[in-house]
């Protein structure tokens, strides 16, 4: 398993147990840690956000002020699991809302670091399985993957249609194909992927969504989207 960690700590000391730590889960459990470090919550805000799945934060680079960091950075970022270190238990509380997220008390034991690792990575396995997340404006979005009608690209805009709402992004339509393969998505066209549980019909060079949009069908992915869409047919019967 790949992960995205960022860390951010002043202290290079603590840096750096951080990272040994991390090197020996990675060595024990066959993940592999790509990491990033900030010294500070300004640098951190003022980024852009990347898609972090662990984010490590010392409590002591900015005791006054770290709520309204960690507020402020989860209003970029709603799914990374926040692991604060601290050396007391005292945060403890404020730890639970900024969730998902976790306190580890320096200096850092490394099975009690274990332990709340293998929780992390099961809720991002989880989350993983049911969402995608979305770069959308600058901030993440987690959206649910059964909520997708289709995705469509046009001059380079992708826009993503849920049951809710339109979702603009940035990217290839070939990126969200192989993201949702085997989740029941088809394209059918070099345009469109669609949900295929969202179909009602197909009638000529189109076919209608039960929420009544109309999609065009490109002619040379017709008869494979046919067969895609008749594959989950009878896998749903």
């Amino acid at each position: 398993m790949n992960l995205k960690v960022l860390i951010v700590d002043n202290d290079e000391l603590d840096v750096s147990d951080i990272e040994e730590n991390l090197l020996k889960y990675s060595a024990l459990h066959e993940t592999n840690f790509n990491i990033k470090k900030f010294h500070t919550f300004e640098n951190l805000i003022l980024s852009s956000i990347e898609g972090y799945d662990l984010v490590f934060i010392n409590t002591e680079i900015d005791l006054d002020n770290i709520n309204e960091f960690a507020k402020a950075f989860r209003k970029k970022d709603n799914f990374s699991v926040i692991i604060f270190i601290s050396p007391t238990k005292d945060f403890a509380y404020n730890a639970f809302n900024f969730l998902p997220s976790d306190l580890c008390l320096k200096p850092i034991n490394y099975l009690e670091l274990e332990r709340k690792l293998n929780f992390a990575l099961k809720y991002i396995k989880t989350r993983n399985k049911q969402h995608i997340i979305i770069n959308s404006n600058g901030k993440r979005k987690l959206v649910e993957i059964s909520n997708i009608k289709f995705i469509e690209i046009l001059s380079h805009d992708l826009t993503i249609h849920t049951k809710y709402e339109k979702i603009k992004a940035k990217g290839v339509l070939s990126t969200y194909e192989n993201l949702l393969k085997n989740r029941d998505f088809s394209r059918c066209s070099a345009c469109s992927l669609v949900n295929l549980y969202y179909v009602k019909e197909i009638n000529g060079e189109y076919l209608t969504l039960k929420s009544g949009e109309k999609i065009h069908i490109g002619r040379t992915r017709k008869k494979e989207f046919i067969n895609d869409l008749n594959s989950f047919a009878n896998n749903i019967e």
